[in-house]
């Protein structure tokens, strides 16, 4: 056990000094070709991430590289949800449920501020596939195979009770319901946390570093990498590659000649309303016309519902919610909920992302595996794909035992550095009651900084214990930086700092979620946090006006009214 803590309070202290930022990229970029890396990584989604963290931490030279910015694909497009899987146990793939339910408790514990439970309701009507006895079976086996890791044991509710906790909740041909336990989790954060985590652990890390060609020989991989930012061109060189790119895998593995097909992605779609318009309390199990299972989940002031499941065959870099995809889920709430006819002009905004799913061209997308494959394409090259949120941390341990059978890296930390990977917390997640963590700082600071405690709240929420950090830059930046607005001024300067921000678009999207969790996709402070970003990063006035006018193009693609046609 004593291992264990001076693991922690060693990760800790490291992670508070640490910067995360522009500069730390450029140093990185700048001295990443004067030696051979163990691993090189492309990739910086929560793949990647959890990858870099395993390689990180057993002591390999590890860099990692992302084309755009991190999570930027598919790990900031999903359910935003940390779970078993209900439906795979309907497939019975129980080994995936296990492990999925076992992560899910990892998680729980090291990263407390960000990964939280939620109640789910699942009603069962007349016309459902499944009856009550099959469901109640289904979640029977859903908190055995949790075990002692079981955070809420699953209950049947009556629809008369149901009606009083979840008034929308249509009741028509209702036999009953149940309500079982899951856990929710801003993607995002949870991605950047996880980088943050592997370069405390000693990982050099970069994003808008593209690697465009890849040289294989006898001794190792040189890949030429272009800095997106300002067109330098560097040549690194590794021992080995892991291919982690999600929807870009096959696009990778063909840098290496490789033509044959190894991913089936499959799109996924999410609309937002304003939690007025679709009010819940806990998340809602519904189904599709089709059967596809389908939730609508609460978020602060909103409620969100997703997701579809359909082929893609389009270029990753260009996924949208077509006005199919949003018909599909409008026509299932409106089956599902009272709260009169959802339309299209009560969406706030959408998002779309990729499933890089391994599988044939035959049969229902939605019964491809969520398990994931790691893959030798060479001796010095592995491609790691498939798989889920839930389980990226045990995705990347995997892929990293792989990787030390293919060669034989050397170690540069003692055995004793790579025990308990379990047990090490998330970069701001070392808390051990984040009930009371909360509740004894949001007192606290409130005081301290003359803020609401609702804001503190939310600071803990997405930075952990780094949230005092915040205080560095002064009193006059604790404080929102537009009337009505509870983003901090001194928000931008931490983001910057230690999280790696570079353009409007990372910081409204991936770092705030302003962009698709505002009632105006972000635009009624964009200019005030383009001037504070312009100050920090030092932009010309053409570099700022080119930065809002691909923030409102974005808004106006792809989010305004959450529908672009095709």
């Amino acid at each position: 056990m004593s291992v264990i803590i001076l693991k922690i309070v060693k990760f800790e202290k490291n992670g508070a000094s640490m910067k995360f930022s522009g500069k730390s990229r450029q140093e990185t970029l700048a001295h990443s070709g004067e030696k051979i890396w163990d691993i090189l990584i492309i990739g910086g989604g929560i793949t990647g991430a959890g990858a870099a963290m395993a390689a990180a931490r057993r002591g390999y030279k590890t860099l990692i590289l992302e084309k755009d910015d991190f999570a930027s694909g598919t790990s900031s497009r999903s359910s935003k949800m940390i779970h078993g899987g209900l439906r795979y146990l309907q497939q019975m793939n129980i080994s995936l449920v296990r492990e999925s339910l076992s992560e899910r408790e990892i998680l729980l514990q090291i990263a407390p501020h960000q990964v939280y439970p939620q109640e789910y309701v699942y009603p069962v009507y007349e016309y459902s596939k499944n009856n009550k006895f099959e469901i109640k079976i289904g979640l029977i086996g859903y908190d055995l195979l949790a075990g002692s890791r079981q955070i809420g044991h699953h209950r049947m509710i009556s629809p008369a009770r149901l009606a009083k906790l979840e008034p929308e909740i249509n009741q028509s041909q209702m036999t009953g319901a149940f309500i079982y336990f899951d856990c929710l989790v801003d993607d995002g954060r949870l991605t950047l946390a996880a980088m943050q985590s592997a370069a405390a652990m000693g990982a050099a890390i970069a994003n808008y570093a593209e690697v465009r060609s890849l040289q294989l020989n006898d001794s190792y991989v040189t890949a030429e990498v272009r800095d997106s930012i300002n067109g330098a061109v560097y040549k690194v060189k590794s021992r080995l590659i892991i291919n982690a790119t999600g929807p870009w895998t096959d696009h990778m593995r063909h840098k290496l000649q490789k033509s044959d097909k190894l991913l089936r992605p499959t799109k996924g779609i999410h609309i937002v309303f304003k939690k007025e318009r679709l009010p819940l309390n806990r998340s809602v199990v519904l189904f599709s016309e089709d059967g596809r299972m389908i939730f609508s989940v609460p978020k602060g002031k909103y409620t969100y519902i997703g997701t579809t499941d359909t082929d893609y065959s389009g270029d990753p870099d260009d996924v949208f919610a077509s006005e199919e995809d949003i018909d599909y889920l409008l026509a299932a709430a409106n089956r599902a909920f009272n709260k009169g006819k959802l339309s299209r002009a009560d969406i706030v905004s959408s998002w779309a992302g990729l499933r890089p799913l391994i599988g044939g061209e035959e049969g229902d997308p939605s019964d491809i595996s969520r398990d994931f494959e790691i893959i030798q394409d060479h001796p010095r090259f592995l491609t790691v794909a498939g798989g889920k949120l839930t389980t990226f941390r045990l995705m990347g341990e995997k892929t990293i035992d792989r990787a030390e059978k293919s060669l034989p890296l050397e170690l540069h930390r003692s055995e004793e550095e790579a025990l308990h990977p379990e047990s090490l917390p998330l970069f701001g997640g070392n808390i051990r009651d984040i009930i009371l963590f909360k509740e004894i700082n949001s007192k606290l600071y409130s005081d301290l900084w003359n803020l609401p405690p609702e804001t503190i709240q939310r600071l803990i929420g997405m930075y952990g214990t780094q949230f005092t950090l915040l205080s560095q830059y002064g009193k006059e930046n604790l404080k929102p930086l537009v009337s009505g607005a509870d983003i901090l001024k001194a928000e931008i300067h931490y983001l910057i700092d230690y999280e790696m921000t570079l353009t409007l678009e990372d910081l409204m999207w991936r770092r705030l979620s302003l962009l698709i969790f505002d009632d105006t996709n972000g635009l009624f402070m964009v200019e005030a946090i383009a001037n504070e970003m312009a100050q920090k990063l030092n932009w010309s006035s053409e570099k700022q006006k080119n930065e809002l006018e691909h923030y409102r193009s974005l808004v106006k693609k792809n989010f305004g009214c959450g529908i672009k046609n095709g």
